[in-house]
């Protein structure tokens, strides 16, 4: 504004603000690997890597190669978890943190699991099965 030393004058300044990045930084299955079929697997990721606490809310959904296998929603900075009975095979599972206003979409690693088939009981019926093929 000025006074009797020195005249008026105006400044601009310019900040740009982005958003934070998340870091889904890691996905873990309990119980381990090999599983099962029909047996329950937990799915649990935590995402983080901000230089001060943020509270997190949003979605995070996790993929079994790359497809869909459930979206849960987060409140606060804590760990999603999604149980699952998963069905014999390889699987690949993903988690992605799927973003917000203030912080972008992240995606986990893979984390590999096999699922192996029920075993055949009695083995008299197993037996059977495969000598009538």
């Amino acid at each position: 504004s000025g006074d009797v030393n020195y005249t008026p004058a105006t400044a601009t300044f310019t900040h740009v603000v982005t958003k934070g990045l998340a870091a889904t930084g890691f996905l873990s299955g309990n119980p381990a690997s090999p599983l099962t079929a029909g047996q329950s697997l937990t799915l649990s990721a935590t995402f983080g890597g901000f230089s001060t606490p943020v509270t997190v809310t949003g979605t995070m959904t996790f993929r079994d190669f790359g497809v869909e296998i459930g979206t849960v929603s987060i409140n606060g900075f804590a760990a999603s978890s999604l149980t699952i009975q998963p069905q014999p095979d390889h699987r690949s599972y993903s988690a992605t943190y799927n973003g917000n206003d203030l912080i972008d979409p992240a995606t986990s690693k893979s984390l590999d699991y096999d699922v192996r088939s029920l075993p055949c009981t009695p083995a008299a019926n197993c037996t059977r099965k495969r000598a009538a093929h």
